[in-house]
């Protein structure tokens, strides 16, 4: 399975080092828990995919929500509102400067 997308970084990204995906994102990659190979900048890191409950605004009615994140210490180093085409497969996360 594999999956690609454009995610802006977010707020409290160089804090925590979690980047928020998709949940198909999560997925192609093995899903929560699952350690990853990180490739980009011509470097490669590694990193896991977590997932945590939440009860934000997102999750309307039913009060449950979950969002979904790939922690790696070197996306510490990322710039708040920073664009990022993702490329997930095979348990590889490819990150590459947005358009």
């Amino acid at each position: 399975m594999s999956a690609e997308e454009r995610v802006v970084v977010g707020r409290k990204t160089p804090r925590d080092g979690k980047l928020e995906v998709s949940a198909g994102l999560a997925r192609a990659l093995g899903g929560h828990g699952t350690e990853v190979l990180i490739r980009g900048a011509g470097s490669e890191e590694r990193g896991v995919v977590s997932v945590l409950p939440c009860t934000c605004e997102k999750a309307g009615a039913s009060g449950k929500h979950e969002h979904h994140f790939v922690q790696c210490d070197a996306f510490r180093q990322l710039e708040v509102g920073s664009d990022l085409q993702l490329r997930a497969e095979g348990g590889e996360l490819e990150v590459l400067a947005g358009p």
